[in-house]
């Protein structure tokens, strides 16, 4: 019913990565302006970046809206919390001040149950709001250390993570899946994967 774009809004040049609905508002994430929310009409921007403009911190890659209705940005520096109805300012965490242990942001996706799950450039993360718990390479195993994207098979709440690692020679990757206790994971190896390069 409507199309917008630089041409005709003050959406940026730089696209649009992610978009959501929370409580009846749609918001989407830019590659370098930030996020936007509609207010009837009009795009209403938000920087990500305190003090000022920072790219890293503006392109987004990745949002998601938990059961009390936060909004989870992640960009590719910083996860951003919006409490429920507060549509302009943000509380950011970065590995200054959480055991996140990278601030690269590649997914987030939130639990039924409560909490989120984050996937970051070192590792998976749940977080519930008080308490982190991180998983990475060294203590489950998973075949990359970069967690690209995160599922949630509604009918269990198995979690699958796409992961790789693609810095460091012999590059691994594969899928991994969790049932809250045991990992298994899936390789080219292992399993009829065609390349290590899984990224969703």
């Amino acid at each position: 019913t409507n199309f917008w774009n630089w041409q005709n809004s003050n959406l940026g040049v730089d696209g649009i990565k992610a978009i959501v609905k929370r409580q009846g508002t749609a918001w989407v994430g830019s590659g370098g302006s930030g996020v936007y929310w509609l207010n009837g009409d009009t795009w209403v921007n938000v920087n990500l970046s305190p003090g000022g403009y920072n790219y890293s911190f503006n392109n987004v890659y990745t949002m998601s809206v938990d059961t009390a209705n936060n909004l989870w940005v992640g960009s590719e520096y910083g996860l951003r919390k919006f409490a429920a109805g507060n549509n302009s300012t943000f509380t950011l965490y970065d590995t200054s001040n959480s055991p996140l242990p990278s601030a690269m942001i590649l997914d987030v996706e939130a639990d039924p149950s409560g909490g989120i799950w984050i996937g970051t450039a070192a590792g998976l993360v749940r977080f519930d709001g008080t308490n982190w718990m991180i998983y990475n390479q060294a203590n489950t195993g998973m075949p990359g250390t970069v967690v690209y994207d995160i599922a949630r098979r509604s009918s269990d709440g198995l979690i699958a993570i796409a992961s790789n690692q693609p810095e460091t020679f012999p590059y691994t990757g594969g899928v991994s899946t969790f049932d809250g206790t045991h990992w298994t994971h899936y390789t080219p190896n292992n399993s009829p994967l065609t390349h290590w390069q899984v990224v969703a």
